[in-house]
């Protein structure tokens, strides 16, 4: 006899946001601004206040786009549930334990794991040292894509061809830090240059090219870390800049690397001058512009959130729900998992870290 599908849930460390459940994608994205400023949720293990919007964008906005599509699953704000539990991993205590009847899948941004005995980690970048060599075969996973920037505001068509507000979204430790020198240099092309705030990082309309270009490491004791977190990121700058209809300039990130089918995607800089000599690039090629944004337009088709919560319920379905079934019908399965996870825990994850670095 077939088994009982078991119960889905994100999980959200909040029993007000949980009882009291009433937003919707449309007002998402204010939301959880000001939620962010004015209350922001418990981290587990007394670490803290979560005051980074990705956390809440992979569990509360997953759960509002599935049910949004008709997909049946749930949201709890407790651990103590059977069946499967998926949530980032910052909202998930560091030494949680699965049992027979209760699955824990955690979302994985661009660090390293955070619940040592997770069953199943879903990552944002086919890159990520999880995904690959060793690591697959001593941890399951999956990628999936992430949600793009919610509610965009498109750039206005009648801003046509010209290049007036040059614009960076996103954090500023992650972009070049000479920005100063930047603002002068596109000043100097009679144009402007901003640092979106992030309560606007859904709004396009007056932003004619996105340049991303991330720092570089240093080659101190951090170049490591630095180096593999860039394998661990998402291309939502690409994906959102094609959306919005704006041409973009990043650096060689595996992520946008992996999107780039021809020059039309996104133009390539690694630094100062290079951003300059591509700004000058476009200025002089209206054609060019206009084609990243035709283009960017149609490659965008297979990020919207419909497309993506299909790759959700798929990956649900196909792959989670397997494995959880796996783990309830095996003693054997579950005693080595914890066993292992609980001796060897940091050694598995350097393994993973330096055949990683090996092969890349």
């Amino acid at each position: 006899m077939r088994e009982k599908s078991p119960n889905v849930y994100f999980f959200i460390p909040s029993k007000k946001i949980v009882s009291n459940f009433d937003i919707d994608i449309t007002s998402y994205w204010n939301w959880v601004n000001r939620f962010i400023r004015y209350t922001p949720l418990d981290l587990p293990d007394g670490s803290g206040k979560c005051g980074s919007i990705g956390p809440y964008n992979w569990t509360i906005q997953t759960y509002i786009y599935l049910k949004l599509f008709k997909y049946k699953y749930q949201i709890t704000d407790s651990l103590n549930v059977e069946g499967i539990i998926i949530s980032h991993g910052d909202f998930l205590p560091r030494y949680i334990k699965p049992k027979s009847n209760r699955f824990i899948v955690e979302i994985k941004p661009d660090r390293s794991l955070k619940s040592i005995f997770a069953n199943f980690v879903i990552i944002q970048n086919i890159c990520d040292p999880i995904y690959q060599g060793i690591g697959k075969f001593l941890i399951s996973s999956a990628y999936i894509d992430y949600w793009p920037q919610p509610s965009i505001i498109k750039r206005r068509l009648s801003r046509g061809s010209k290049i007036k507000n040059v614009c960076y979204i996103g954090k500023m430790e992650q972009f070049i830090s000479n920005v100063n020198d930047l603002k002068k240099e596109v000043k100097k092309l009679g144009m402007n240059f901003k640092i979106v705030p992030k309560k606007e990082w859904n709004d396009y309309s007056e932003i004619d090219v996105i340049v991303a270009v991330r720092r570089k490491a240093d080659n101190g004791k951090n170049s490591v870390a630095s180096n593999l977190s860039t394998r661990k990121k998402p291309a939502s700058k690409l994906i959102n800049s094609w959306i919005a209809g704006v041409p973009a300039i990043l650096s060689r990130d595996e992520a946008f690397i992996g999107l780039k089918k021809t020059e039309n995607d996104f133009l390539e800089a690694d630094n100062l001058n290079e951003i300059i000599i591509q700004l000058k690039k476009l200025r002089s090629d209206p054609k060019l512009f206009n084609n990243m944004i035709k283009n960017g337009i149609e490659r965008s088709e297979v990020f919207y959130p419909q497309a993506i919560a299909k790759q959700w319920h798929s990956l649900i379905q196909k792959k989670i729900i397997p494995n959880y079934f796996i783990w309830k019908n095996s003693f054997y399965r579950r005693f080595f998992t914890i066993f292992f996870r609980s001796i060897f825990y940091p050694k598995i994850f350097k393994l993973i870290c330096r055949d990683f670095i090996r092969h890349s």
